[in-house]
């Protein structure tokens, strides 16, 4: 594949519908990460996914996934842009640590139930629907990020009136009013 316009890409993970780079831009030191479809022809719900993991780019947080910058065509194939938060997909990081691989799941779990929690207390809520070590990145200090949201659901905001905390006491099951003693 040739490289969009000024940029300099090595493949991280090739699949069969896509291509996982990391690239710069010329004269920029910043990384991406570039999602382009694998083949010249490839099915409209490839392309799909892609318009669809860039819709969400409002809505993922660069502390948790590695967020959209820009959808894009070069050479007739389309292509996301993502910013890089650095690591490397889990399937690679794996297997350099197979000895480890209990302790580096369970540290990867716990830091995506971490980043889990923290996507909930901004607002946002996702259901991935295609977690698996493709789409985690992972750097050496154990650090997870979240990639590949093209079937992702957005949860809708539960949006509720503040209520008095005297209406919220009163409907306790465990407080109940002194009664004064008769």
């Amino acid at each position: 594949m040739t490289a969009p316009s000024g940029y300099v890409l090595e493949p991280l993970r090739e699949g069969a519908d896509f291509t996982l780079y990391r690239g710069r831009q010329n004269g920029n030191p910043s990384p991406v990460l570039v999602i382009a479809l694998a083949t010249e022809q490839p099915s409209l719900q490839s392309v799909r996914r892609l318009e669809h993991e860039y819709s969400l780019a409002a809505e993922l947080d660069p502390a948790w996934a590695a967020k959209p910058l820009a959808l894009t065509r070069h050479d007739g194939r389309t292509m996301l842009l993502l910013k890089d938060p650095g690591g490397e997909p889990l399937e690679r990081s794996s297997e350099r640590t197979r000895g480890n691989r209990l302790t580096w799941r369970a540290s990867c779990e716990s830091r995506l139930a971490s980043r889990q929690h923290s996507a909930r207390s901004i607002g946002a809520a996702f259901i991935h629907k295609d977690i698996k070590p493709a789409n985690v990145l992972v750097d050496d200090a154990g650090n997870v990020w979240l990639t590949g949201f093209g079937i992702a659901s957005q949860l809708p905001q539960e949006r509720q009136s503040p209520v008095p905390p005297e209406i919220i006491a009163a409907r306790s099951p465990i407080w109940r009013p002194s009664r004064p003693a008769a």
